[in-house]
């Protein structure tokens, strides 16, 4: 196992002027912000004359969530089907856009649209593996592409021999509590302990429900069955 490399996007806002008395500068006075004078004397030679945020990518308001993924994101996921720890984070403000990127637009399938597919559910889109319907997309997020992605790489992978397993657990953290949310609300999934592995293995959430996945429909559709229990 290793780690893939990372891919961070920061926006700065203006620091407060703080008080000359707690010995701090901010980014309003023209040197570095939140630095303490001995700190400042420290960093002298790091001076400049203008200062300037590397990002590795920036998307506009034009941009997809298609293309957001393919330039940020896809290489992450390619690396999981190939046993590497990867990691995908919405950080941001409230009402920033994070749930709209990451889970896009979904809703019950219309009429129409359950009856093309037939009883059963049937044909792309269809319903899980357990019988289950997943929601129907209207917009696709980030999960979305990921899921498509993953099960496409692993079945790629499984015709030169390959044998994989895929598990999927969801839990929240909420006022400092972990939530386990494919199961039923009960004591038994609410306020999980955090431990860490004796072996050194990194850390995991005791209790938490596992459950084996086939396709990125069965996925879809227990998180939709999750996301009523939060």
């Amino acid at each position: 196992w290793a780690l893939t490399d990372k891919s961070v996007a920061l926006s700065e806002r203006p620091v407060p002027r703080m008080a000359a008395s707690e010995g701090r500068f901010s980014d309003l006075d023209g040197g570095p912000a939140l630095k303490t004078r001995s700190e400042l004397r420290g960093l002298e030679h790091l001076r400049r004359e203008e200062g300037e945020t590397v990002m590795d990518n920036v998307f506009g308001e034009d941009s997809t969530t298609r293309e957001v993924y393919d330039r940020a994101f896809r290489d992450i996921v390619a690396g999981a089907a190939e046993g590497l720890n990867g990691a995908i984070l919405a950080y941001g403000q409230t009402a920033s856009g994070k749930t709209y990127s990451i889970s896009g637009v979904t809703a019950k399938k219309p009429p129409q649209v359950q009856e093309a597919l037939g009883a059963d559910g049937g044909g792309e889109g269809g319903g899980g593996g357990d019988g289950q319907e997943a929601p129907f997309v209207g917009q696709k997020g980030i999960i979305h592409f990921a899921l498509e992605d993953l099960f496409a790489m692993l079945r790629s992978n499984a015709s030169k021999g390959r044998e994989y397993l895929v598990r999927m657990s969801y839990c929240e953290l909420y006022m400092e509590k972990v939530n386990d949310l494919l199961r039923k609300i009960s004591p038994q999934s609410q306020n999980l302990p955090v431990k860490e592995d004796a072996e050194g293995k990194g850390f995991y959430v005791e209790g938490m429900k596992e459950k084996i996945v086939g396709s990125a429909d069965e996925v879809l559709s227990l998180l939709q069955q999750a996301e009523k229990r939060r």
